[in-house]
């Protein structure tokens, strides 16, 4: 598969906008056994696990201009691993089902990535780019779900 130049760094960008967008949001799946954390607390530790699974991200990404299979596949990684660790957070009540909603979206996020990069690399113009981008079925539910976060007064910043 060929990609148009830079889409490796679409990669890292899409990550990032999935990573923020799942600042504003939190909670559980129902297998984290501790008690839920309160809101400060979740706010904390999402912004660890983002933290640590975009340095995991940064390190496996390759130079190239283009991304390979290895990079769709450590991006998917990146992104199951932070469905992974949100499984293990116990959000504080009122943002239960939104954090099962983010835990969802970054899986289908992580799956969708291969045909989210053909789309963008097919497009004729940066507005079409973009619409790929964020007419994604993955992308649209991470701002769904940023949306219920929001509602219930979360919003992290996990860019950092």
């Amino acid at each position: 598969m060929r990609y148009v130049p830079g889409v490796r760094r679409l990669i890292v960008v899409l990550a990032a906008i999935s990573l923020l967008l799942a600042g504003c949001g939190g909670g559980g799946s129902g297998e984290a056994t501790a008690k839920p954390l309160t809101k400060a607390e979740y706010q904390t530790k999402l912004r660890q696990i983002a933290k640590d699974v975009g340095a995991q991200l940064r390190t496996s990404a390759s130079n190239s201009k283009t991304p390979s299979k290895k990079d769709l596949a450590a991006a998917k990684k990146a992104l199951n691993t932070f469905a992974d660790e949100l499984k293990l957070v116990s959000p504080p009540a009122e943002v239960v089902q939104a954090h099962q909603h983010l835990i969802t979206a970054m899986r289908r996020l992580g799956d969708d990535l291969e045909g989210i990069f053909k789309s963008v690399s097919e497009a004729k113009t940066p507005s079409d780019r973009l619409s790929a981008v964020f007419g994604a079925p993955a992308i649209q539910l991470l701002v769904k779900t940023q949306q219920e976060f929001k509602a219930k007064g979360y919003n992290l910043n996990l860019s950092s």
